[in-house]
């Protein structure tokens, strides 16, 4: 590491600060907690994130053995994965976003801070990271109200484990249509607003059968700070 990217001081909170508080590291890191090892899903979850700086950090995480890079079979395909060291981040990261559904609410989801394209995919691979398959071939279209014509339209098909994420029509029959303001699909995946009220006051509008309108509420089951989120309603409303 650069001598420019020290602190030059003996304190702990520096010492770690040198190391996880770079540009990207800690997207780079909750990449890695969230079960992303290939270099292209990284660089998918940080789209204004460049592939050379993505190398950059990485090998320096490498270089202070908090991840370890593994190769995947033959050529040049490599995993990365989290050493014990690594690991034991996992509280720090934690905590910011605790501290972040507490205190940084609003800014989180206001629209400038929300991609569709980075959202879907979020909610594509959490449910694949789940393996949350289905039997029967489920496909739902989702159409947002508060973006730019060319983010309005998404389809989700799931069939088996996989998950196909497409912004054209896949062309298979629909089974559920969701019409919403993508903010207030990020806030219900964040858990700033409860599903329920949410689908009660018509901000979002499910539209299938009674099974696949069930069945939206499981696999759009929110962010791994949604039950932080929904705690914090709970708090302003005893308030």
């Amino acid at each position: 590491m650069s001598t420019q990217t020290k602190y030059g001081q003996y304190c702990p909170i520096a010492a770690a600060a040198e190391i996880i508080a770079e540009r990207w590291t800690p997207l780079i890191l909750r990449g890695l907690f969230s079960g992303l090892t290939r270099f292209n899903e990284l660089h998918a979850s940080m789209p204004r994130l460049s592939s050379a700086l993505l190398s950059k950090r990485l090998a320096q995480l490498e270089h202070m053995q908090i991840i370890e890079r593994q190769r995947v079979g033959v050529g040049n395909k490599f995993e990365y994965h989290l050493t014990k060291s690594g690991n034991a981040l996992w509280p720090v990261l934690e905590q910011m976003g605790n501290w972040s559904q507490h205190w940084l609410r609003d800014s989180m989801t206001s629209l400038d801070n929300i991609n569709p394209d980075l959202f879907f995919w979020e909610v594509r691979f959490a449910n694949m990271s789940n393996a949350a398959g289905v039997k029967k071939r489920r496909a739902v279209e989702i159409r947002l109200t508060d973006t730019e014509a060319t983010k309005r339209l998404y389809w989700m098909v799931f069939e088996g484990c996989e998950i196909d994420l497409c912004k054209k029509d896949p062309g298979f029959e629909i089974d559920l249509w969701v019409t919403a303001p993508v903010q207030v699909l990020v806030k219900v995946w964040m858990g700033h607003i409860r599903l329920c009220d949410a689908i009660d006051i018509e901000r979002i509008s499910l539209h299938g059968s009674s099974k696949e309108v069930e069945a939206f509420g499981v696999w759009f089951k929110g962010s791994s700070f949604q039950e932080v989120g929904l705690a914090a309603i709970s708090q302003l409303n005893d308030g």
